[in-house]
């Protein structure tokens, strides 16, 4: 890929791939450089946006991450694993109420998904709801049998009056093997991108 982005350096496409493959191998400052370079070929390859913001948040570059992740939003409003990640940003940024309502449009479109139920439920803790809190929380713990321990260190925290300290940040999505790929037709590469 390298060899590619030098023969041709403005084809946005290769640089996309490259910095896929810089992701995947967690070197994750080397693709944001590939993505940022995308989007200063071609603002219209959104799916930039959204692949930059899940390496931003890698980095804990937060801001970064909730601009790509607004940006990608708007362009690709249904595009369930981007409110789920620009909602966990948002918990980790402090902003309890937007992460609870992005957590909220993805559990409305994906009512088997787990994490959803277990990060919003921290989100609610964050705010002082305890019964929606542990509400969510027992929901994730049916949907998310693997993460019985950490849900289950969530709900006894509550339950003995201790509050959220437990719940210091969202329980990741789906590791990078099981993350499926941006292929919604605002996503996709247009003709002209090279």
């Amino acid at each position: 890929l390298d060899n590619a982005v030098r023969l041709a350096p403005g084809f946005a496409a290769a640089i996309l791939v490259r910095g896929a493959v810089k992701d995947r191998l967690r070197d994750f400052a080397g693709a944001v450089s590939d993505y940022s370079r995308v989007l200063a070929i071609n603002p219209r390859m959104v799916a930039a946006y959204f692949y930059r913001g899940k390496s931003r948040r890698e980095i804990k570059d937060y801001r970064g991450a909730l601009e790509d992740l607004n940006e990608f939003v708007e362009a690709s409003p249904d595009h369930e694993d981007s409110v789920y990640l620009r909602g966990n940003v948002r918990f980790l940024l402090g902003d309890f109420g937007g992460a609870e309502e992005d957590l909220t449009r993805v559990i409305e479109s994906n009512p088997g998904r787990g994490l959803a139920y277990s990060n919003r439920g921290q989100a609610r803790a964050q705010l002082g709801d305890r019964q929606g809190a542990l509400k969510d929380l027992g929901t994730a713990l049916k949907l998310e049998p693997s993460r019985r321990t950490q849900i289950q260190a969530a709900i006894d925290s509550l339950e003995q009056g201790e509050g959220p300290k437990v719940l210091a940040q969202p329980l990741p999505g789906p590791g990078p093997e099981e993350q499926r790929p941006v292929q919604r037709p605002a996503d996709r590469v247009p003709e002209d991108a090279g």
